[in-house]
């Protein structure tokens, strides 16, 4: 699900230089939910050792 929020950000805000780029992941964090983060770290963890 993370992915897909990710990418649908991305498309929608179409960032086509550098600074708008920039702008666009500083934003990212507003997307997200704390638990929602870390439920995503923890999976993908999950099996590295």
């Amino acid at each position: 699900m993370t992915f897909v929020k990710l990418k649908a950000y991305f498309i929608r805000i179409d960032a086509r230089t550098n600074a708008a780029l920039h702008n666009a992941v500083a934003e990212i964090v507003d997307l997200f939910s704390r638990q929602e983060c870390s439920s995503y770290l923890s999976a993908a963890c999950d099996g590295i050792n």
